[in-house]
């Protein structure tokens, strides 16, 4: 008996940590992978749609401003992959050839740069994406294999290590929750697409398995618009979803579902998945005739666009959320307030604006500055004056287009 009791004290002792750690997991939620449901879900079925409509930008846009950023040596832009706004302050990241996020106030003027290039804390080698968490008031910066937390005046904060993560390509973060789109790639070790974390790094949820939702796709497609900021959420998609998904309080759930009976098959998939040829994987893409997904989005207070690839083309769509109409267009539609060759995507959206990019060359310098000589683009003359000292080595002019109000579609279906 005496033997006894310090054999069972010794066996307390041993399990007491083991008792105590299985506690800790018990109470630790386990990430999930489920999505909400949304009664108020938008549903679309692309099939019984008439494409055949001419959209104008001057049917969507009610003004256009014009905002010449600044131009040093110090502060080149070389392309603009990403653009925040806050508080009036245009943020704008140039991740492959400057590799710096730049600041501009309202007037285009050059305030600072967020962090720098290097391997030290508060230093980036590659930033690829950023945000602005206008609740915390934080600038977060995803670089190869960590976070790295700026305060909103650039003051770094702190960084998060991320090589345990599997190949975060963009994020957006709201309410001191970072949400991670997960590129598509061979020998990927997640299953999901989408994940989040709190400010501590620990991973809250992951949503998304890639093997239902992008039909098993295992090749990076470079499409941008994935993971938008809007002002009620952020908006995610990706290439061959045929749902725009909204997240907000850490929960996810389908905003906008899209159907056709020309879905894309297993086996044209894999035919995607054997090859290795960016050229011979766009000419595959561009000649297939099937629906190939939503390629990007963008969303303020009056107007919902995106886009679709489906029969060979690129289609885009236009919804008003206050009065639930919309209409299609087979082709991207036409910019008659600044006609220019080519097409300028929108970048980001804030307040009532849609946000464009537009850099200079020589004949669509004089096209723009035609149209607002004749009336057409209204500009004040120091907008005219700072338009007329550009030169091929400035930087680029960020374009305000201002939706109307009142829009209405009648070709809701």
């Amino acid at each position: 008996m005496k033997n006894i009791i310090p054999n069972l004290r010794s066996i307390i002792i041993v399990l007491i940590p083991y008792f105590f750690v299985m506690c800790h997991f018990k109470n630790k939620p386990d990430p999930i992978s489920t999505t909400s449901t949304n009664k108020n879900l938008i549903e679309i079925n692309i099939d019984e749609q008439d494409y055949d409509n001419t959209v104008l930008y001057s049917h969507l846009f009610k003004s256009v401003k014009l905002i010449a950023l600044e131009t040093n040596r110090n502060y080149l832009i070389g392309q603009i992959d990403e653009i925040e706004l806050y508080n009036d302050t245009i943020y704008i990241l140039d991740a492959n050839i400057g590799k710096a996020i730049y600041v501009f106030d309202k007037n285009g003027g050059f305030i600072n740069k967020i962090g720098r290039l290097g391997k030290g804390p508060g230093e980036y080698f590659r930033p690829k994406s950023f945000t602005i968490d206008k609740n915390t008031k934080q600038i977060k910066v995803l670089d190869e294999s960590k976070l790295l937390i700026f305060s909103i005046n650039g003051n770094f904060q702190k960084e998060i290590p991320l090589s345990h993560y599997d190949s975060p390509r963009y994020l957006k973060s709201v309410n001191g929750i970072t949400y991670f789109d997960h590129q598509m790639f061979r020998g990927r070790t997640s299953s999901y697409l989408l994940s989040a974390i709190d400010s501590t790094g620990q991973i809250l949820n992951q949503w998304l398995p890639y093997k239902e939702y992008n039909k098993g796709l295992t090749l990076p497609f470079g499409t941008k618009n994935h993971l938008v900021n809007t002002f009620y959420d952020i908006k995610f998609t990706q290439p061959f979803f045929d749902t725009i998904f909204s997240i907000s309080n850490n929960d996810i759930k389908p905003f906008i579902s899209i159907s056709t009976k020309n879905n894309i098959t297993i086996d044209e998939i894999n035919d995607f998945n054997g090859l290795s040829d960016i050229r011979e994987i766009s000419n595959i893409y561009w000649k297939s005739k099937k629906f190939l997904g939503v390629k990007s989005y963008i969303e303020n207070h009056n107007l919902i666009m995106f886009d679709f690839q489906n029969e060979g083309t690129t289609h885009t769509v236009f919804y008003n959320p206050k009065n639930k109409t919309f209409i299609f267009s087979k082709y991207m539609f036409m910019n008659d307030l600044i006609p220019m060759e080519g097409y300028y995507p929108f970048y980001a959206a804030y307040d009532n604006y849609f946000i464009s990019v537009l850099e200079y060359r020589d004949t669509e310098l004089k096209k723009l500055i035609e149209n607002v000589n004749n009336g057409s683009i209204l500009l004040s003359e120091k907008q005219l004056s700072v338009l007329k000292k550009l030169t091929p080595d400035s930087n680029p002019i960020i374009v305000f287009y201002e939706c109307k109000n009142n829009l209405v579609f009648n070709q809701a279906k």
